[in-house]
């Protein structure tokens, strides 16, 4: 029997991106897939590209209150058996990505959760790094998120509605994988699923970032500034770069491309992924 797939897409002013989002979605391998876009009332031809999109797509622009807003419209909207939550500037990078999370819950019907490798890439489609993902373990995920939204497939069955906390503006998706874990078990896959996009306009960047999610460790006994758990965050994510090293050298040999891609060449990359800082990474 084949499962329905529901991806769900936020969307507010990110026409240049929504193309690829778009395209990365109808390009998957996997037959039964709905895409449901909750757009926000978009004024820079974000619509238009909507209009032209497959008919399978089902959309909506209308004023909304924020990104979590959006996403807990879509997700009562949706009819799928497994959920997959993209945000307007991101995309499926490999054809098989939805396709492979399914069979991963097919051969583990206790999981409720699949995530897969990641890929940062800047505003112009260039590959910056090779986003190597662990296995799931509850103690690495108290120094962060080792793996990216993007990358990650939901049973709805371990949901309730609202889908996020609409509370939350900045860290709904930390909160959301918080409150699984109290529910289900995570398992990775051994594939490139998504990208990450290294542009000025994401929310990591913002001002009210850092100030959430501090707010939200406080409120569960953490303390944000502890000197040890910020050195040990920072050790944690070197490590995870250092040995995504390998997999970067070797991806054009890895992935069946949903859209396109700059790989650039393989001493770059190696460089991107074991010398520079995301904040020294080319925006464009």
């Amino acid at each position: 029997m084949t499962e329905l797939v529901s991806i769900l897409t936020p969307s507010f002013n990110q026409a240049r991106w929504l193309v690829d989002n778009l395209r990365s979605v109808a390009n998957q391998t996997y037959p039964s897939i709905e895409h449901i876009v909750m757009d926000g009332g978009s004024t820079d031809g974000s619509v238009d590209v909507l209009t032209q999109a497959d008919p399978a797509v089902q959309w909506c622009s209308e004023p909304d209150r924020g990104q979590s807003h959006a996403l807990n419209k879509a997700f009562t909207a949706s009819r799928g058996e497994i959920i997959g939550w993209l945000n307007s500037d991101d995309a499926y990078v490999d054809r098989r990505a939805i396709e492979s999370a399914v069979a991963a819950f097919r051969a583990h019907p206790d999981v409720g959760v699949v995530y897969g490798h990641g890929l940062l890439v800047n505003r112009s489609n260039r590959v910056l790094q090779f986003l190597w993902a662990p296995p799931f373990h509850p103690r690495l995920f108290r120094f962060g998120s080792f793996f990216i939204q993007p990358s990650v497939f939901i049973r709805p069955s371990f949901l309730c509605e609202p889908f996020v906390d609409e509370r939350l503006h900045y860290i709904m998706d930390w909160d959301l994988w918080r409150r699984l874990m109290d529910r289900t078990r995570f398992h990775r896959i051994d594939t490139i699923v998504a990208l990450d996009r290294h542009q000025p306009a994401r929310k990591t960047l913002m001002a009210g970032y850092p100030q959430e999610r501090a707010d939200y460790d406080r409120a569960r006994g953490i303390d944000p500034n502890s000197r040890r758990r910020l050195a040990l965050a920072k050790t944690a994510k070197v490590a995870v770069r250092l040995v995504g090293t390998p997999r970067a050298a070797m991806l054009p040999h890895q992935v069946q491309p949903a859209i396109d891609l700059d790989m650039g060449s393989t001493p770059t990359r190696v460089a991107f992924q074991t010398v520079y800082e995301r904040k020294r990474m080319p925006i464009d």
